[in-house]
């Protein structure tokens, strides 16, 4: 894997490895990420969930996506735009979290004077990362946003208004 990312200028600074997965057709799939500034970039999209994503069987690779961006000049921020922190987006959306929270332990038997304080034992990471909107064009758009997972629920928020970009269950 590392040879063909090599060969076609993948090998990127800020590449890392998140997921390898043995497929039942005895072969290995590789998802990698990627990191601007020392920030993760994420993106929704239906078809692929990794910026690199790569399916090898034996020694040859069979298929190769790719969406990564380069890195760039980022333009001036305006600062009097403040960046929410992790506390403040989910008090805003304590209704819609504790939804969620519900449905996906629907398994286990909560008192319901008692959900807010399982879901606040439940939050295991906040970070913040890019957001790219995969427009094409001429200019790139990222936009930081907040990551917060929740038992095993991750949210995806835009980091000034509190908008929920997506959000899904971990593997």
């Amino acid at each position: 894997v590392i040879e063909f990312m090599l060969q076609h200028n993948q090998l990127l600074d800020g590449l890392y490895l998140e997921k390898i997965d043995y497929m039942d057709d005895k072969g290995y799939f590789f998802g990698f990420g990627y990191r601007i500034n020392n920030i993760p970039v994420t993106f929704t999209n239906d078809r692929m969930k990794y910026p690199i994503e790569i399916k090898v069987y034996g020694d040859r690779v069979k298929e190769y996506k790719n969406f990564v961006r380069k890195a760039m000049e980022l333009p001036k921020v305006n600062t009097s735009n403040k960046i929410l922190l992790p506390q403040q987006i989910i008090e805003r959306h304590i209704n819609l979290i504790q939804s969620y929270y519900l449905i996906d332990n629907k398994d286990i038997i909560i008192p319901e004077e008692e959900v807010l304080s399982y879901m606040e034992k439940s939050i295991n990471n906040a970070e913040i990362m890019y957001y790219d909107t995969i427009e094409d064009g001429t200019r790139q758009l990222f936009s930081p946003i907040w990551k917060i997972q929740i038992d095993r629920r991750e949210y995806y928020f835009d980091s000034y208004n509190a908008e929920l970009l997506y959000t899904h269950l971990v593997d």
